[in-house]
């Protein structure tokens, strides 16, 4: 192995995050320099070539839509030549078209990328934000993928890391990651563990088997198309109604608008975790040659209307995982939740009602694979040996990096 740290990455659909283990082997979740942890997985590429990631791309999502990539994981090694792909891919502002042989590609100002491009570029801002935080050169990365990902998905992965400028330690599966993190293999005992990871854009069931301290993957299932997205599209869908029924125009007439309004879906939908009632106001909207005002307010009920279909769904992906393993749900020891998506009140109450208990919630949800994945990455670095620092620098090295 090469003289630095190994970080684990989680390379997902909406967000992506880093995590390093510290030399008493915790992992600790690295962030930007604007205290960021989760990161945006979007890019946008400037008039002149630059590239910006993260936050400030996505604040590019109402200015620039065209130029901005977002969710480009779910098209990631795929052949958009197939239809149910290219379908797909018009429910974005941007366009992904098919390269030679259906490579996914996006263009930018008269720029052609491949999404392998644009996930290695998620990537090498991940490197500089784990070389910023720790001070040291952060050369070597573990990088996880959904459990359902084919060998192609796998490889463009691994190329993409590689592009970033890592040597890529291993791809490993998500699900196998969260049980890392919570350390179950450290109990020596022999378990059957349901992982449900409802992420941005896809949804996985895996059953993972525990003997000893080996995982091994019984079964996964996995729907590529229902994630937190579609969530998102659901509270829009009912925010451009009433924008109608209001006003008489369609939100799409203001391209900037339009785009605020999906910002602002994503946003009711995490605030309703919360809240009973979440909204979104703005007044003097130029559309079509009028100025008009608008105000759009929702329910967590009314939300749950709107999005219990979607939880449903995630359930026939977890009978066939089952079915797959030849388990029962009352084989199945300890359910842990993975992605953002699984916040949602409504979500958690139908897990526990499904798998007649409540699931592991000691670990936040949505950096539960990416801790599970440093602590990989530690071990196949070389543990506490990789931390090539006297006592007082790893103490600041671990300072900067900030709890998970």
């Amino acid at each position: 192995m090469g003289s630095g740290l190994a970080v684990g990455i989680d390379l997902g659909t909406t967000t992506s995050l880093a995590s390093v283990c510290m030399p008493d082997g915790q992992p600790r979740l690295l962030r930007d320099a604007q205290g960021h942890g989760i990161i945006p997985s979007v890019v946008s590429i400037l008039p002149d070539g630059r590239i910006l990631v993260g936050q400030r791309a996505k604040e590019r999502l109402v200015l620039d839509p065209e130029n901005t990539f977002f969710s480009t994981k779910r098209f990631i090694g795929r052949d958009m030549r197939q239809e149910e792909n290219s379908w797909a891919a018009t429910a974005y502002p941007f366009r992904i078209y098919a390269g030679e042989n259906g490579v996914p590609m996006v263009r930018a100002h008269g720029r052609e990328y491949t999404l392998t491009d644009v996930a290695g570029m998620i990537l090498a801002y991940l490197k500089k934000v784990a070389e910023q935080a720790t001070g040291l050169p952060v050369p070597q990365a573990v990088i996880t993928v959904p459990a359902n990902f084919n060998d192609v998905q796998r490889t463009t992965t691994r190329q993409a890391g590689e592009r970033a400028g890592f040597e890529v330690l291993r791809i490993i599966n998500e699900p196998t990651a969260a049980a890392l993190a919570y350390g179950l293999e450290r109990r020596g005992e022999n378990e059957r563990i349901a992982v449900y990871d409802f992420g941005g854009g896809t949804f996985d069931m895996t059953i993972l088997e525990l003997r000893g301290q080996v995982y091994e993957v019984l079964a996964t299932a996995g729907n590529t198309l229902l994630g937190g997205d579609d969530f998102d599209r659901r509270i829009f869908d009912r925010m451009a109604k009433a924008f109608e029924a209001q006003t008489g125009l369609h939100p799409r007439e203001n391209r900037e608008f339009h785009q605020r309004m999906f910002l602002a879906a994503e946003r009711i939908k995490c605030q309703l975790s919360d809240w009973l009632v979440a909204g979104f106001t703005e007044r003097g909207v130029e559309i079509a040659g009028r100025r008009v005002d608008f105000q759009f307010e929702m329910s967590r009920e009314q939300f749950n209307e709107a999005c219990g279909d979607l939880v449903d769904m995630s359930f026939d992906v977890c009978d066939e995982a089952l079915r797959m393993a030849d388990c029962t749900l009352t084989s199945i020891d300890q359910v842990i939740l993975v992605g953002g998506t699984t916040r949602i009140p409504l979500l958690r109450e139908r897990v526990t009602k499904y798998f007649l208990r409540p699931p592991l919630d000691k670990i936040q949800p949505d950096t539960v694979v990416s801790l599970g994945a440093g602590i990989h990455a530690f071990s196949l670095a070389g543990g506490p040996k990789m931390w090539p620092l006297p006592a007082a620098a790893r103490a600041a090295a671990e300072a900067s990096a900030g709890p998970a």
